[in-house]
């Protein structure tokens, strides 16, 4: 007789982190400056809860990971700063709801700043940067000022 999976189903690795506490422990990995390495660590970790479903990208908003995402676009450190980009573009792709959240901390005005800044910025930056406007860009309520601000990034 074979065995039936369905019936055995394990929690997602991801749900054991929303369930257990650790996403609020990785934001304050986040604020580590003086540990690299565990903020890049946390960062992707992090990218990966918020790519989950709702309840899990929620779970890495509701700890506070947006405001500390948004500082580490200024590390010196050009991985954390991609990884970060990349966090926020999974909470931007969860929909309107995170959108907004996100246009209320001022993201367009940064990632904007961000392409324009090209001496300094990395093609997986901008395709990262690209990425994200275009999911806000998805909003039906998304302002059209910071979509002409957009269009000069296209």
């Amino acid at each position: 007789m074979a065995h039936n999976f369905l019936k055995t189903i394990r929690p997602r690795p991801i749900d054991l982190f929303v369930t257990h506490g650790i996403v609020s422990k990785l934001v304050e990995y986040l604020k580590m400056e003086e540990h690299p390495e565990m903020q890049y660590i946390a960062c992707w970790v992090l990218t990966t809860v918020a790519f989950g479903n709702h309840e899990q990208t929620s779970a890495v908003v509701q700890a506070g990971a947006v405001d500390v995402l948004l500082h580490l676009f200024d590390s010196p450190v050009p991985r954390i700063v991609d990884q970060a980009i990349w966090c926020i573009g999974n909470i931007s792709g969860d929909g309107p709801e995170m959108q907004k959240h996100l246009l209320s901390r001022g993201l367009v005005t940064k990632l904007v700043q961000m392409a324009q800044c090209q001496r300094k910025l990395a093609s997986e930056h901008l395709s990262n940067i690209v990425w994200t406007l275009a999911n806000l860009c998805e909003n039906p309520e998304y302002p059209s000022t910071d979509m002409q601000s957009c269009l000069s990034v296209f």
